[in-house]
């Protein structure tokens, strides 16, 4: 299957379309390891293709690389229709600076919105260390500049950056009711699909208790049906 077929627009009208980010957040197309992976460009012909309509994004991501995710946002901004973001599941990392970067946030009181401290795979000498220091602490300044554009009055650059340190720089998760305390989101009546977030999301520190037994339970689930399936001879 061709790794572009899954990301594209969903159901047309006059006024809207539909744009679903569930996947990685990823450099470019090579670096995709599923379908439901999502780079740059794929949002960029999106958004061509959607023509100046209203958006509606659904996003139930574990997030990804910094410099696709602040390209994403960036190219959202600039997109003259409106964004309306669904959080589906979760919103984690980068799908959560995604996120904010939309006009409206919706949430079911039980998804997940995400934040922590920008993560880089670094090797060299104190000098290359100390440089990627300074790129870091730089992007976490940018994500906290876009998160607080989307805060609620009394909500402060020390608050949003205390969520991106805690727990060691692994971060802060919010349910919808609890992140509706610090951003401007609304929040909606609790969806049973969100009880299953994603394999994806398996690797992610931090996580809440209930989400790890979610997977859990979908692990058991895929195994019975796996069982299933060898009883009818498939």
């Amino acid at each position: 299957m061709d790794k572009n077929s899954f990301f594209k627009i969903k159901n047309y009208t006059d006024n809207s379309v539909d744009i679903e980010i569930y996947g990685d957040i990823v450099g470019d197309s090579f670096s995709k390891w599923q379908e439901e992976d999502v780079c740059p460009i794929d949002v960029r012909n999106a958004l061509t293709e959607a023509g100046g309509r209203d958006l509606n994004i659904h996003i139930n991501s574990c997030g990804g690389s910094v410099v696709a995710g602040y390209a994403i946002g960036n190219t959202l901004k600039n997109y003259n229709g409106k964004k309306r973001c669904f959080i589906d599941g979760a919103a984690a990392s980068m799908a959560a600076y995604i996120a904010v970067c939309c006009d409206e946030i919706f949430m079911p009181a039980n998804s997940y919105l995400m934040v922590h401290k920008p993560i880089a795979n670094v090797k060299g000498n104190a000098n290359v260390l100390n440089q990627r220091i300074k790129i870091m602490d730089g992007m976490q300044a940018g994500m906290v500049n876009t998160f607080l554009a989307k805060a609620k009055d009394g909500v402060t650059e020390e608050q949003i950056n205390e969520f991106m340190n805690a727990n060691n720089g692994d971060g802060t998760w919010f349910t919808g009711v609890e992140a509706a305390q610090y951003f401007h989101i609304t929040v909606t009546d609790s969806l049973e699909v969100v009880a299953y977030i994603g394999e994806s999301f398996r690797d992610c520190k931090n996580l809440p208790k209930k989400l790890v037994k979610n997977l859990e339970n979908k692990k058991v689930q895929c195994k019975c049906s796996l069982e299933l399936l060898k009883m009818k001879g498939v």
